[in-house]
């Protein structure tokens, strides 16, 4: 496990490929040990590649979880833990989008 304060997420590999990359009984694992660790936090499941990219172009490199299960065959993930939105009742959506654009409102709440 790696741990970040972002945005109240558990994050999954691959950041660098498709789910289509995986082994489908891997891709299987992940998606069970994130549906578990969702029950037990709360926080949503998400893949890197998929679901938290800053831009659809650009991948995100150098990730932990990405090394340990290329090299070593370890499930790893990175636990976002609080953030400052999600605390203020800030309804998210699409966490990469909201933080390039959100409402004014969404400003006062944080504020």
């Amino acid at each position: 496990m790696s741990y970040y304060t972002h945005c109240a997420l558990i994050l999954r590999p691959y950041s660098t490929h498709p789910d289509e990359h995986f082994p489908v009984e891997d891709l299987e694992i992940y998606k069970l040990i994130g549906e578990k660790g969702s029950k037990l936090t709360g926080y949503e499941c998400v893949s890197v590649y998929h679901d938290f990219r800053r831009h659809p172009q650009e991948v995100t490199n150098g990730g932990m979880d990405d090394y340990g299960y290329d090299h070593f065959g370890w499930f790893g993930f990175t636990i976002e833990l609080w953030d400052a939105p999600t605390a203020a009742g800030v309804n998210k959506g699409k966490h990469i989008e909201w933080s390039r654009r959100h409402p004014v409102a969404d400003d006062l709440k944080l504020l």
